[in-house]
């Protein structure tokens, strides 16, 4: 039987499916001779995978396979086809993590820091920039540390955590007053009764919120870590606020007479 080429088999049974085609029309002298050397290659390995030899003759740079089965027993003739194959699809597994999160445009980028920081407020109120860098690195890992973008997202995180600082302290010191209108001199123990509860947990409640709350709460150790933290918080704010409600300022003023004038210069 004579062996037939890929395109009489084609034209004979008129296949349509898979092929893979070169764009060039005509194939150069170096390109028949690499074809002849591969097919001298395949023919041999064929013979293993059961695939006809007249498969493998391709004067034409064109390939046509009937079925996924035609294909796959080409692809057993190319052993270092499916190496080449296997060697890229885990070069972009390994890449996808890291590239996923560049796909993102910036706005979703800065959201995901934002409440980055937010977890982080709980557990540091002022993180070093060391801290804020290796938060950024671990969100945008394949993001250049010199780059202006990474330069900016770092400058966020700072402004990010002078706003939580200062929200969080003017809450306390709003739940310090509210505090002394029920005790004039409160207690520690007034203090920590005044903070149990429902009421720490408003004041964190948007860091609480960028969590996984159903989780966190069952470790009652964080839980009694976080109302501590409220309550030494408002007790700072209790005692500036009582001594400076007793406080003098104008005894505190030097007021010499030799550096006193007697007139205005008006």
């Amino acid at each position: 039987m004579t062996d037939m080429s890929l395109d009489e088999i084609s034209d004979s049974n008129s296949l349509t499916g898979y092929d893979i085609t070169n764009n060039q029309d005509q194939d150069t002298p170096s390109q028949r001779i690499s074809y002849s050397s591969a097919n001298s290659h395949d023919i041999t390995t064929a013979n293993q995978c059961n695939v006809p030899t007249s498969k493998l003759y391709n004067d034409s740079q064109k390939l046509k396979f009937s079925d996924e089965e035609s294909l796959i027993n080409w692809l057993c003739t190319r052993p270092d086809l499916i190496a080449q194959a296997q060697s890229l699809l885990k070069t972009s597994s390994d890449k996808t993590e890291v590239s996923i999160l560049e796909q993102f445009d910036k706005e979703t980028i800065t959201n995901l820091v934002i409440e980055q920081c937010k977890l982080l407020f709980l557990r540091t109120q002022n993180p070093t920039k060391k801290i804020r860098e290796t938060l950024i690195k671990k969100i945008t890992p394949s993001m250049d540390f010199i780059s202006r973008e990474f330069k900016m997202l770092n400058k966020k995180t700072c402004e990010y955590f002078d706003n939580f600082r200062h929200t969080f302290n003017k809450d306390m010191a709003a739940l310090a007053k509210d505090l002394l209108v029920k005790h004039c001199d409160p207690t520690d123990e007034n203090i920590e009764q005044f903070v149990a509860g429902r009421v720490w947990r408003q004041k964190l409640i948007k860091y609480l919120e960028a969590s996984d709350y159903s989780e966190f709460k069952k470790s009652l150790s964080s839980l009694k870590s976080l109302e501590n933290f409220v309550g030494e918080s408002l007790k700072i704010h209790v005692d500036h606020l009582i001594a400076a409600s007793g406080r003098n300022y104008v005894n505190e003023l030097d007021l010499d007479l030799d550096n006193t004038e007697l007139f205005s210069d008006e």
